[in-house]
């Protein structure tokens, strides 16, 4: 068993990061998609879902409110009325007025083609990955970002859509 001073308590950082523990924030429209995931990541015992957000505007409002932001953001494109990746430069711009660092996003969408993946990196996301993807995918792509690298998954990022590479 573990003995956590009390000192550490009573501080501002967060018990999560002490132990280990990744923060993510989840930002999809469907309650049961985001509800299943957080289950599904917590399940792990190293991830915890720190926030959820169904619009721009709650998520907006949950990376202005929080005192630390999550390890990481999964991202859906489709957020009924709003457009997800509209998140990402919002997200870059707080986190340069903060002087902090942005942590990774991945999309995860239905939309996985190649135009679409191409869009979301250059926006600034980290990763993409298919909804069609496993658990399993998830959470190496989850992995992935968190060591530093980028993660794509669906379509080659280099086949030629609609005449766009």
């Amino acid at each position: 068993m573990q003995i956590i001073p009390m000192w550490y308590i009573a501080s501002k950082i967060h018990f999560h990061v002490y132990l280990g523990i990744m923060e993510i924030l989840l930002i999809d429209d469907h309650q049961r998609l985001r509800v299943a995931t957080a289950s599904m990541l917590e399940s792990t015992g190293r991830f915890t879902v720190c926030g959820q957000a169904e619009s721009l505007a709650q998520a907006v409002d949950f990376i202005e409110k929080a005192e630390t932001l999550p390890s990481i953001v999964i991202l859906d494109i489709n957020l009924g009325e709003d457009y997800g990746l509209d998140f990402l430069p919002l997200l870059e711009k707080h986190c340069a007025d903060k002087k902090i660092a942005k942590p990774p996003v991945l999309v995860c969408s239905a939309n996985d083609d190649s135009f679409t993946i191409q869009t979301a990196l250059k926006l600034g996301a980290t990763g993409f990955l298919s909804k069609i993807s496993s658990a399993n995918d998830m959470i190496e792509a989850i992995d992935a970002l968190l060591s530093g690298k980028a993660y794509v998954y669906g379509e080659p990022c280099g086949e030629k859509t609609n005449g766009q590479t």
